[in-house]
């Protein structure tokens, strides 16, 4: 178990765990997490299906790492737009009471011709505005972004107006970002 614990931190610190072209944080990560979960609202829930709004471009969820100080965060994702398979990635800054504000947004392709421009318009409203934040303390295991969209009463239920992506830590102590 420790092996797969110090292969996954090793490979999370490699070159290959960023796309090229993703964007960067300008202090490097600090902070890395992986792609856990949909919920509600409570880290106790085991998870809900996708809601409408990731399904739409089958947006696949992947990381999210955070400088040293938690000021700004870097969230990367996959989706799928006419033939090809689409990345995305944002930065995200630390605002006021437990909140984020996405300051910029990239999207390419990896492979196919589209230019994944609908996609990318879709998932930076999806993100706009703030997204609060939480996690569990003692040590920080699990983070989550709330994400307000109509589309959220489709797995948390009738007047819903918001669901959870949670990460989960998996290093920590790693001053460099990939290039």
């Amino acid at each position: 178990m420790r092996f797969l614990a110090l292969l996954l931190s090793l490979s999370l610190t490699s070159p290959a765990f960023a796309m090229e072209g993703d964007l960067t944080l300008p202090d490097g990560a600090f902070f890395g997490a992986l792609y856990n979960r949909l919920i509600c609202d409570s880290f106790d829930e085991v998870g809900v299906n996708t809601p409408s709004a990731l399904k739409t471009h089958d947006v696949q969820i992947e990381k999210l790492l955070a400088d040293r100080m938690l000021i700004q965060f870097l969230v990367a994702a996959n989706f799928k737009q006419d033939d090809s398979t689409c990345r995305y990635s944002m930065v995200l800054t630390r605002a006021r009471n437990n909140a984020l504000v996405k300051t910029d947004s990239k999207a390419f392709a990896i492979d196919g011709t589209s230019d994944c421009i609908q996609g990318k318009e879709e998932l930076d409203k999806l993100f706009s505005g703030r997204l609060p934040y939480t996690y569990t303390k003692n040590p920080i295991r699990f983070i989550s972004l709330k994400i307000t969209t109509p589309t959220a009463s489709e797995v948390c239920g009738e007047g819903a107006d918001h669901f959870r992506v949670v990460f989960e830590r998996v290093r920590n102590n790693t001053p460099t970002q990939p290039q």
